[in-house]
């Protein structure tokens, strides 16, 4: 399978700063690259529903698994989208759900567009069906397959043949600092959190932001 294991994505980082800057070049600056993250158990560290959607700061946090993590991931998408990459969710959730988390998690305006199920279920349903879903965003937004990267919690999805695009699996209950790092490191970036103390992210890069592409939609 052409799933990345985290383990050997973070192990080439292990080398020594000379040969890791070396072997690691940043893409060229206008170079298009593409993130799909699935949402419930990827993004969330439980499952969504529409009757539990978050209304406070305290159910939030729950949510996306505690204050700490919630602070992370915040700050890992923006630090995605000030670099320039486009973030899609492509999700068996509904848009409505998805949206009001994103919104309570304070990162909606990282991420370029939302495909609910309704759109896996054009492309094929659950499983096959997110893979040809990822693959018509990358016709849509112009993206490279190689330059794409598709993140889940599930195997079943995983389990089709994803090369070229980079698929990485993540721990069902939400990716965590590793993960995260694995998920850059496909696209070239380096993520240190800021609270780590981070050099300042690139400035705000949304005058030069990729325009918003309409949803792929099959022909009927």
């Amino acid at each position: 399978k052409a799933t990345v294991s985290v383990l050997n994505c973070l192990g080439s980082q292990m080398m020594g700063r000379g040969e890791e800057k070396k072997m690691r070049t940043r893409p060229p600056e206008r170079m298009r690259q593409l993130v799909c993250f699935d949402f419930d158990l990827t993004l969330t560290a439980r499952r969504v529903y529409s009757h539990a959607v978050p209304q406070n700061a305290a159910e939030a946090a729950d949510l996306f698994g505690g204050s700490r993590r919630l602070a992370l991931l915040q700050d890992y998408l923006v630090y995605l989208w000030r670099h320039g990459v486009i973030i899609a969710v492509v999700s068996w959730n509904n848009r409505r759900v998805i949206d009001a988390c994103l919104n309570a998690l304070g990162a909606r305006h990282a991420v370029t567009a939302v495909y609910d199920r309704r759109y896996v279920l054009q492309h094929g349903g659950y499983t096959q069906g997110k893979l040809a879903l990822v693959r018509n965003i990358c016709v849509n937004y112009g993206v490279r397959l190689e330059h794409a990267v598709y993140v889940d919690d599930s195997a079943e999805v995983l389990g089709w043949e994803w090369a070229p695009i980079h698929a990485v699996r993540v721990a069902e209950g939400g990716m965590e600092l590793p993960e995260m790092q694995c998920v850059a490191a496909q696209l070239g970036l380096s993520y240190m959190p800021a609270e780590a103390g981070r050099a300042p992210l690139p400035e705000d890069r949304r005058r030069v932001s990729w325009s918003v592409v309409p949803p792929p939609v099959l022909a009927p």
